[in-house]
């Protein structure tokens, strides 16, 4: 296993996490029932992080334009969040990324990520909401 992904892995159980390597071998945490995933380059002397909750929430059937419209609006107001529309136009999925310099720089940034990334169901319902109720 690669240092970076090796790091990760520790850091997540030193808080109290239960991490695992999925098939693919990248790092899964279940979580207040969702689903995170954790991809690291492979080169070991690149400190970055990818975090992704995949697919949080289903899209309706003729209501394509507005969860476009809600992962824009999203994307641009959260800065560190990333909320997007999957390519089959189904489900919306969130992503964080960033650099750590150490060990404490990276447990900080996954306690903040993951601190945004828990409430983006939530976050995203809302607004989607407060976008379909402005177009009737």
């Amino acid at each position: 296993m690669e240092k970076n992904k090796q790091l990760v892995m520790k850091v997540l159980k030193d808080m109290g996490y239960e991490p695992e390597l999925d098939s693919d071998q990248d790092i899964r945490l279940c979580m207040e029932m969702k689903e995170f995933y954790f991809f690291m380059p492979d080169e070991e002397e690149e400190c970055y992080v990818n975090i992704v909750l995949p697919q949080f929430t289903g899209i309706k059937e003729g209501k394509e334009i507005l969860a476009l419209a809600t992962c824009n609006i999203m994307t641009r107001d959260m800065k560190l969040l990333k909320v997007y529309v999957e390519k089959n136009h189904e489900s919306v999925s969130a992503s964080c990324d960033f650099i750590y310099t150490d060990e404490d720089s990276l447990k900080q940034n996954i306690v903040c990520s993951m601190e945004v990334m828990s409430n983006v169901t939530t976050l995203t319902r809302r607004k989607c909401a407060d976008l379909e109720n402005t177009q009737t």
